[in-house]
């Protein structure tokens, strides 16, 4: 399992840090895909059960026996998932729902509208009610998202350059309710594959002959573990090789974080500021350049950082996100990411920021003093949000 829990001074260390990479262009066809040779709990990457419940089947209306595809929840009303899983349907036709196995289903919900991606292989489904408040209504819940149902973020931190070759060679997590070539295995599994590439659209994994997504279970999730030890959702399945143990491509999320972003603000309406939280937790997150987080009476809070002339990004572990320009970017740019939504390298340390990051770092004098002063900022930093 690649669960990696960090000391602050390296996360700051890292942030200072800034190596280029290149990566390649691929395409391929579509094809439906299910996991074989998997197992019921993930084994690369670690999901609390709240997080795996995230994971969720679609099928026809009210049908769970005709389930043909798989979603992940990435916020409390939002489902991602493939766009040719839902294309030529209405969302009155589909179902989304929730647990391991179809029958026992903890919680189903009706679609209330469906958004196709104009140009690559995604969809969001938006939920007619809650997931959240739901599993409370039925009692299966507490309210409490961290340990009821915790939505998976998608992956905001771009993959191009050296945080996509960071990322090569990485066992990852995929998921899904597909084909598993064994009539006694049903429902959601797991299964560890490899990332070989990041092309412009598509984050590729290899099976390695092992295991991996097969026939039914497109729209599910590709999983990693970001710099902070938080999973995040790097691409949804598109098509792959039809052995179901072979090579896979995964559509890249951070490549359309802007429409994802949209999608979450037409969410805003039903849940406006001072409303209850859902699933935001005190550290909130990023929506465009609004940061978005639950307060001290746990009601919704919102900051428009782009008023502020700031970006949102990921700020500290006692702060969360909120409006921040990041340390080691050029403020000028139009577009700067926080190191702390990255992805630790395998070998020497390397990380790269878009928006002016051109820092340089090998001797361990400059390491060393850099370390020192990147704590002191740190602990400087540390402040709650008005």
């Amino acid at each position: 399992m690649q669960i990696k829990s960090h000391h602050r001074l390296l996360i700051t260390l890292l942030a200072l840090l800034c190596t280029p990479g290149l990566v390649s262009a691929q395409t391929t066809e579509s094809l439906s895909q299910g996991i074989v040779n998997g197992s019921r709990a993930p084994r690369s990457v670690g999901l609390s059960p709240a997080e795996q419940l995230a994971i969720g089947w679609i099928s026809n209306y009210q049908s769970p026996e005709t389930t043909f595809c798989t979603g992940t929840l990435i916020t409390s009303r939002i489902v991602i998932t493939a766009n040719h899983c839902v294309r030529n349907r209405q969302a009155s036709e589909l179902t989304f729902g929730l647990g391991a196995l179809q029958e026992s289903a903890p919680a189903m919900f009706d679609i209330s509208a469906i958004e196709q991606h104009p140009n690559v292989d995604a969809a969001m489904l938006f939920l007619a009610t809650d997931a959240v408040d739901t599993l409370v209504q039925l009692g299966r819940g507490t309210g409490a998202a961290e340990t009821d149902l915790q939505p998976i973020s998608p992956n905001r931190h771009t993959l191009d350059e050296a945080d996509g070759d960071a990322l090569l060679n990485r066992m990852v997590e995929v998921a899904g309710y597909g084909e598993t070539r064994d009539p006694e295995l049903e429902g959601r599994f797991f299964a560890s594959v490899e990332i070989i590439e990041i092309s412009d659209e598509f984050v590729v994994v290899e099976g390695n002959g092992v295991a991996g997504l097969c026939f039914g279970d497109s729209g599910g999730p590709v999983i990693a573990i970001n710099v902070r030890g938080k999973p995040v959702i790097l691409g949804v399945e598109h098509g792959g090789d039809d052995t179901c143990s072979g090579t896979d491509y995964l559509v890249r999320l951070d490549k359309i974080r802007d429409w994802i972003d949209s999608g979450i603000q037409r969410m805003w309406a039903q849940n406006p500021v001072g409303g209850p939280c859902h699933d935001l937790g005190f550290k909130g997150r990023c929506v465009g350049d609004t940061a978005e987080w639950c307060d001290e009476n746990f009601q919704i809070r919102r900051r428009d950082c782009g008023a502020l002339n700031a970006a949102c990004t990921f700020v500290n572990e006692e702060t969360g996100y909120y409006c921040n320009v990041p340390r080691g970017c050029d403020v000028g740019t139009e577009f700067c990411e926080s190191v702390l939504e990255g992805f630790i390298p395998p070998g020497p340390l390397s990380v790269t920021n878009r928006g002016g990051c051109a820092s340089n770092v090998t001797d361990t004098a400059s390491l060393t003093g850099l370390l020192l002063v990147a704590a002191l900022l740190l602990r400087r930093r540390r402040r709650a949000r008005p």
